[in-house]
């Protein structure tokens, strides 16, 4: 058993002195630049046209994650959905061995979007083909105010009309949430940049209801909320989530409860349409 167990710790030894860690190996070619990056994005063509998939693959010593603004693959070989037809970009993010970072941009052009990697409707009416302007619903009964949580589907209670969106602005501490104020949504990194400058990022759940039947889904930003995104009950904190009530490509009406209520409990609404369009 002695030579046994000897001979098995020698073979051992011998094999994990032959295998030196990859990170050693990469180390001993230095850092490379993002011009000499070595990868492809390769778009997969149905009947001729380029549709929304790509393959991507990475040749180079660095760690590689790839990304398309919303979806992102921690992988030297990835494959990725694409969201939108025209030109769009996919995007290498690399790490050195060494620790400095580069990046690299690939172009591509999408033709169509394909029975085979369907898009949820809702990337479309958000962000149309890439970017998407919101303002104020002039032709609601009232774009912002407050009413009767999972009971309201707009301002029911206490209605704020175009004319006294700018004094509430004021009111609330949200300078440039106004009459005039607009909200632009992008599928790249599914961004939300309001008119005053602010600017954070959104997403969206269909999935999460609070009331079938009242509410369709949940929206969520960060860094930044919707215009006049506050309680003002409650010190004007800001919104970070709420119920969507109304989407479609030309509105977007979403509410959020005060703290703790319950059916027809307080909240507020706004109301939002697609810039330049109006009711049919």
């Amino acid at each position: 058993m002695k030579k046994i167990f000897l001979g098995l710790t020698f073979i051992a030894a011998i094999f994990f002195t032959a295998c030196d860690p990859i990170e050693d190996r990469y180390e001993m070619g230095g850092a490379i630049s993002a011009d000499e990056i070595e990868a492809t994005v390769t778009v997969v063509q149905e009947d001729g046209q380029n549709v929304n998939y790509v393959i991507c693959e990475c040749s180079s010593p660095i760690t590689t994650k790839w990304t398309n603004g919303i979806l992102s693959k921690a992988s030297t070989y990835a494959e990725l959905k694409m969201f939108a037809t025209g030109e769009q970009t996919v995007t290498l993010l690399g790490l050195n061995p060494d620790g400095t970072e580069i990046s690299k941009e690939f172009t591509v052009q999408i033709d169509k979007i394909s029975d085979n990697y369907p898009v949820e409707a809702e990337y479309g009416y958000f962000c149309g083909d890439g970017e998407k302007v919101w303002v104020w619903d002039e032709y609601a009964p009232a774009p912002f105010g407050n009413g009767g949580y999972m009971g309201n589907i707009g301002p029911g209670w206490w209605l704020v009309g175009m004319d006294g969106l700018d004094e509430q602005a004021t009111g609330m501490n949200s300078e440039g949430d106004g009459k005039d104020a607009s909200m632009t949504f992008s599928l790249n990194g599914l961004t939300l940049t309001k008119s005053n400058g602010n600017q954070g990022s959104f997403d969206f759940d269909m999935s999460q209801m609070v009331s079938p039947g009242w509410d369709i889904g949940a929206f969520y930003t960060s860094g930044t909320n919707v215009l006049l995104g506050v309680n003002h009950n409650n010190g004007d904190e800001p919104y970070y989530e709420y119920s969507i009530l109304k989407l479609n490509d030309d509105e977007l009406w979403l509410s959020a409860p005060e703290p703790g209520a319950g059916s027809w409990g307080a909240a507020w609404f706004w109301c939002f349409r697609a810039e330049g369009t109006s009711p049919e």
